[in-house]
């Protein structure tokens, strides 16, 4: 392959060749990358925004577009690996809490500007998975919630009016203030979730991550994988030194499993949660 290289006078993007060439994450999710650090900062862009021009574009071109999932799906990849980091605040005057978005080809550097972020970026304060840090608004954050329905099924009309009906309402500042009341309020319940888990019993515990694995093994793949990136990673040592990798590894992956279906209209399934885990239920 011969390639020719010409430098725009302007408006270009780049990157070190070890990120592009990275194979801990996938083609679209490095192509999601550059798409986010093309747009001057700061900016407004979400994945609601992206999907809705990519349906708009799949109507007028026919060009199969990434859809509202797999835009989701990278950037999750990009959450994981530090790319994206979502850096959460709390005003005590007023109670609310507010998120910045932070992008960055180099993960390290995003520290400098959000030392918050410094927190292992995947799990904050592990608690579990944090890539939607506000599941009840799409334009809350670059990323939007987990679900179980297959959007990609969905006609670009409706994909478009999803994304239109999202960012109109996050416009709305009241509607804007009740909804990150409410994401406060889940998050509070998460913790409350994630703290069950770590008091579980070793063995009750795996046969759950065994059932969870049988019962949808693609998704607990994906957790299980995060987990271990995480640990891999050195993140949450003090946990390691306390009970061992391998339990801090089977905990974040049921964390990660009690989120997704969190975040899902039937909530945490009886089959992956039972007593004595009531409190994660």
């Amino acid at each position: 392959m011969i390639v020719v290289y010409e430098l725009p006078e302007g408006g270009w993007t780049g990157a070190s060749n070890a990120i592009l060439r990275t194979l801990r994450l996938t083609v679209r999710a490095r192509g999601l990358l550059m798409l986010l650090l093309s747009y001057p900062s700061p900016n407004d862009i979400t994945i609601a925004k992206i999907a809705a021009w990519n349906a708009k574009a799949r109507r007028e071109t026919g060009v199969p577009l990434e859809g509202r999932e797999s835009l989701q799906a990278a950037m999750r990849e990009l959450e994981r690996e530090g790319f994206v980091v979502h850096d959460k605040s709390h005003d005590k005057e007023s109670g609310r809490w507010s998120t910045k978005t932070y992008v960055s080809a180099n993960p390290e550097s995003i520290a400098r500007y959000a030392p918050s972020t410094a927190l292992p970026r995947a799990v904050d304060r592990y608690s579990g998975n944090q890539s939607s840090v506000d599941p009840y608004s799409a334009s809350q954050s670059l990323s939007t919630y987990n679900t179980e329905g297959n959007t990609e099924d969905k006609t670009a009309d409706e994909e478009g009016g999803l994304q239109y009906s999202s960012s109109l309402a996050s416009a709305r500042e009241g509607q804007h203030a009740g909804k990150q009341d409410l994401a406060a309020e889940f998050e509070a319940a998460m913790e409350v979730r994630y703290e069950g888990v770590r008091q579980t019993d070793q063995t009750y515990l795996r046969d759950r991550l065994l059932k969870f694995e049988r019962k949808r093994p693609a998704v607990y793949r994906k957790y299980r994988n995060a987990a271990i990136s995480q640990v891999e990673r050195g993140q949450h040592p003090e946990r390691i030194a306390e009970v061992g990798a391998s339990r801090v590894i089977d905990e974040l992956s049921m964390m990660y499993a009690v989120r997704h279906y969190a975040l899902t209209k039937s909530g945490v399934p009886q089959w992956l949660i039972r007593l004595p885990l009531r409190s994660v239920g």
